[in-house]
Order: C-alpha cells, then structure tokens, then sequence
C-alpha cells in the first residue's frame, strides 16, 4: 500500500495535461488516502481486540500477547494486505 507522500508525489507529477475532471478525481483519492492513514490505528486495533479475544495463554504457537503500546501498531501488515485485498475488488 502506497504512502500518503508517494500519492502526492504521483498526484504532483500527474497534473501536468490533466483536464480539470481529472484534477478533481485524483484530489478525491488522495483524500481517501489521507482518511486511511487517520484511520489506519483504528483498523489496527480492531484486528488486535479480536486476536487478543480469540486466544489464550494456553494456545501452543505463535500467539503473542500485545502490549498496550502497541495495540495500534502491531499487525499493521496484515491489515494493510486485508484492506487493499478489500479495496481491489
């Protein structure tokens, strides 16, 4: 999943030719962009309380438990692959 830079910089490089239909539609994606970066921890988190809900202690593998800290942060990866398999069908 691309930056919230890279978009911009690809939006800056495309505008040159661009019609003003054009101009507009690729402001409005990168406003969705801006929103998914404000929202992304929120996703996160999400993902986190249910892994947290659906494991024990006792769960032989690789569950880790997830520190407070890092509840917005952990499993990043994994939510950006499910929301960009989301967004591309």
């Amino acid at each position: 999943m691309k930056t919230i830079n890279q978009l911009e910089e690809e939006l800056q490089d495309a505008i040159c030719g661009m019609n003003s239909g054009d101009i507009e539609t690729a402001s409005a994606v990168l406003q969705e962009a801006r929103m998914y970066e404000r929202l992304r921890p929120v996703f996160v988190q999400i993902y986190n309380a249910g892994y947290m809900a659906g494991h024990h202690y006792t769960v032989e593998g690789g569950f880790a438990v997830i520190h407070e800290s890092d509840k917005s942060t952990y499993h990043s990866e994994e939510v950006d692959e499910l929301l960009e398999d989301l967004l591309t069908r």
